[in-house]
């Protein structure tokens, strides 16, 4: 579910800055920020990995159609793990947990 991802960016959001992604000064300007993909002025992301920032923003993107999807984000994880580690580490712990159930 593509909803499932704004949630997710949303949270990763927050996370990182400490700050609601979309904040206004009032309900009309926080749907504003919603509706035209408005974050935080202060641009609170741009000291943080870009690897991180990039998942956010694919997971905010207004556009559904557009947007990452679950399998996207898992596969993204898996591709920064095989860069970082050499094999995708949490794809292989999860397999290793389904065989044992």
């Amino acid at each position: 579910m593509n909803s499932d991802t704004w949630s997710l960016g949303c949270c990763l959001y927050y996370l990182v800055t400490k700050k609601d992604p979309f904040e206004g000064k009032s309900i009309q300007e926080t749907k504003h920020n919603i509706l035209n993909l408005r974050l935080d002025p202060s641009d609170s992301l741009k000291f943080h990995d870009n690897t991180l920032v990039q998942l956010i923003y694919a997971c905010l993107e207004r556009d559904a159609s557009k947007r990452m999807t679950c399998e996207e984000v898992m596969r993204y994880q898996d591709e920064l793990e095989e860069q970082i580690f050499g094999v995708a580490v949490s794809r292989k712990h999860f397999d290793l947990q389904l065989r044992q159930t």
